[in-house]
C-alpha cells in the first residue's frame, strides 16, 4: 500500500492549489470594485431588482452531509443588489426551475456575494463576472 501520492497525483493537486488560491487573491480586489460600483448606481436608482444568470461553473456532490441523490450546483450571476455572486441550487431544484422557466426568480432565492463565498468559488466564477456585467448593463438602454 503506497501512502504517498506519486508525482504526478502531487503535481496535479500542488497547481489546483496554486491556481485556485492565486486565481482568488487576484478576484479580491476587482470583485470589491464591482460590488462597490453596483452599490452606488442603486443608490442612485439606475437599476430595478435584476439578475444575469451565466454558465453553471461548478457540479459537485454534496459529500456525506447530504442526500446521496442530488448534488449541488454552482452558477455564476450578477445581480442589482449584490453585484458578483455565485447562485447554489440543488441540482434537482436547478432542472425543475430550468423546465418551468423560472430560474431568474428562483435564483434571486440561492443567490449568494461573490465576496462571501469560498476562496475556490471566487477564483472559478469571477472570470465571467466581466461578460456578466456587460450583459446586465446592455438591458438598460439610456439615451
Amino acid at each position: 500500500m503506497k501512502l504517498i501520492p506519486d508525482a504526478d497525483t502531487e503535481m496535479v493537486l500542488a497547481q489546483l492549489c496554486y491556481t485556485l488560491q492565486l486565481g482568488s487573491q487576484l478576484a479580491d480586489a476587482p470583485i470589491r470594485a464591482v460590488d462597490g460600483y453596483f452599490a452606488q448606481l442603486r443608490k442612485l436608482g439606475f437599476f430595478r431588482r435584476s439578475i444575469v444568470l451565466g454558465p453553471v461553473i461548478v457540479s459537485r456532490a454534496y459529500g456525506v452531509e447530504g442526500p446521496s441523490d442530488s448534488g449541488e450546483l454552482i452558477q455564476a450571476a450578477v445581480t442589482s443588489d449584490l453585484g458578483a455572486a455565485a447562485v447554489f441550487w440543488d441540482s434537482e431544484d436547478y432542472n425543475r426551475a430550468l423546465e418551468s422557466r423560472t430560474c431568474e426568480c428562483e435564483a434571486l432565492e440561492a443567490v449568494r456575494p461573490l465576496h462571501d463565498c469560498e476562496p475556490a468559488i471566487r477564483a472559478v466564477i469571477w472570470p465571467h463576472i466581466p461578460a456578466l456585467v456587460q450583459k446586465l448593463l446592455d438591458q438598460i438602454d439610456v439615451r
